[in-house]
């Protein structure tokens, strides 16, 4: 079942502070931004430690009021090169083998080994009858994603995907715009990208190597000529009819810098606007609008949102392709089990059909011997035919009503199959009573446990399903193991 309210923290890597966001995704199509942080980072040796420490992450957390697991990345080392590709054999491949495809297609462009790299890719909306179609891939080292994912764990942090910068910047601009088409200039510290937003029509990027702070020098007269003609120059090749230019980035909360865009663009400027939870903008918050960009990303519901994000997650149809094996036995195995209690059941109502028709052949005897009270007579013989039809309606049963109890068991498992979430691993299913079943599994949270209950609860043919949980230390990690009773509802359909 989608969940519908959802909130995520995306974290922004920069070179010298570490900015986070805490954002909400509301109803079917609500989003807000709770919370903004701004950390510093501490010193570092960059040929030693890790891409961020543990110490920098706490010190983020130490300061947001609201902690969620889920967590996305945004790094400027996220490397994105622009791959063509033929649009017919994008359409018969595989997403697991675009993926692969693109990975040793990008190794030349971005100088990272395929075999040590991870990426993501976002295929192109509308791309029409063209041949050829541009795609943006993120390209970024396998061995230092690992080492991310191991920080944040260490602070109890759930890493859901990692994105560029470039990849991030339009979901943020949309969001803070309001509008169709939107021209945005996100100015970093050391770099500027210039890019498009169209309601009808693929994003379009540039980016150049100046940022705010070569920009603050050249408005000293101390930094290069270069960097109003460059500028003006990467403005110039957009084709868009907007009249304002909305900078994001630490640009944007600088008022000089954002007259200086608005220079270069020949168009007027201003501050991406950011609004909070509430829906009103909120002022000095333009630097955030990568992380929250991020956020909202992963937060969408379309899944092809979120393909650009790097992630070393296993797609549930690859886990249940390496998994499909045990499903057939396990069924099997419940059937046989259902047969043999049927098989019992019969046997056990067939012995005592037998004792008691060896009991009315005695009966018959006796009345045919006493053959002078009529009266008791009858009133044997209709007790006799009271118990006739008792039989003939348990033989009934037997015949007919046997196999509504073997439907209830595989509507019981087919719904488990369908219901039991990504995150929650099954470790066995047992029976505990003549219609009551025990399933324990483990997840890294108390929640896919808690929702495969509450899911199983309201099916027609679920009397009651009760969760345990217990939370275990494991490697470091907090892993909920639990066990869900359910009972079966005889009556069911």
């Amino acid at each position: 079942m989608l969940k519908l309210n959802k909130t995520i923290l995306a974290l922004e890597l920069c070179e010298s502070v570490i900015r986070a966001a805490v954002v909400a995704r509301r109803g079917a199509g609500g989003y807000g931004v709770i919370e903004c942080v701004e950390v510093p980072r501490g010193e570092r040796d960059y040929a030693d430690e890790a891409v961020v420490s543990a110490e920098d992450i706490a010190a983020v957390t130490a300061r947001l009021g609201s902690k969620p697991g889920a967590t996305v990345l945004v790094s400027h080392d996220v490397r994105t090169v622009h791959l063509g590709m033929d649009q017919n054999k994008l359409r018969e491949m595989k997403p697991s083998q675009i993926q692969q495809a693109l990975r040793w297609e990008a190794e030349a462009y971005s100088g990272v080994p395929a075999a040590d790299s991870m990426v993501g890719y976002e295929l192109p909306d509308g791309a029409g009858s063209r041949k050829q179609v541009e795609i943006p891939v993120a390209v970024f080292a396998t061995g230092d994603y690992r080492e991310l994912k191991q920080t944040l764990a260490d602070c109890r942090l759930r890493l859901k995907r990692l994105y560029s910068d470039e990849a991030a910047l339009p979901p943020a601009a949309a969001f803070g715009n309001g509008q169709a088409d939107a021209l945005v200039a996100g100015v970093e510290e050391w770099k500027t990208t210039v890019f498009t937003i169209r309601a009808n029509g693929p994003t379009t990027c540039t980016t150049v190597p100046i940022g705010a702070e070569s920009i603050k020098k050249y408005l000293a007269g101390e930094g290069s000529a270069e960097v109003e003609a460059t500028l003006r120059e990467s403005f110039e090749a957009v084709d868009i009819p907007a009249q304002t230019v909305l900078v994001s980035g630490p640009g944007g909360d600088d008022e000089t810098v954002v007259g200086f865009i608005g220079l270069a663009a020949d168009r007027k400027a201003k501050p991406l606007p950011i609004r909070c939870e509430a829906g009103t903008a909120v002022a000095g918050k333009a630097k955030f609008a990568v992380a929250i960009g991020a956020g909202l990303r992963e937060l969408g519901f379309a899944r092809s949102s979120r393909t650009i994000g790097i992630s070393d997650a296993i797609p549930l149809s690859r886990q249940i392709r390496k998994r499909v094996h045990i499903f057939p036995v396990a069924l099997a195995a419940v059937v046989l089990l259902g047969f043999l209690l049927a098989y019992l059941h019969i046997q056990h109502q067939e012995s005592r059909c037998k004792g008691e028709l060896s009991d009315v052949r005695s009966r018959l005897r006796e009345i045919e011997s006493i053959a002078k009270d009529i009266d008791g007579l009858k009133k044997r013989r209709a007790r006799l035919e009271i118990q006739r039809k008792t039989i003939r309606g348990k033989t009934r049963f037997l015949t007919h009503g046997a196999g509504r109890e073997l439907v209830l068991i595989e509507s019981f498992l087919d719904a488990l199959m369908e219901l039991t979430p990504a995150e929650m691993q099954l470790s066995e299913i047992s029976q505990d009573g003549e219609n009551k079943y025990i399933i324990t599994g483990e997840a890294m949270s108390l929640e896919p446990i808690n929702k495969l209950a509450t899911e199983l609860q309201k099916q027609d043919w679920c009397a009651i399903a009760k969760a345990s949980i217990s939370t275990e230390d494991a490697g470091g990690r907090a892993v909920s193991k639990g066990s869900i009773e359910v009972t079966l509802a005889r009556g069911a359909k």
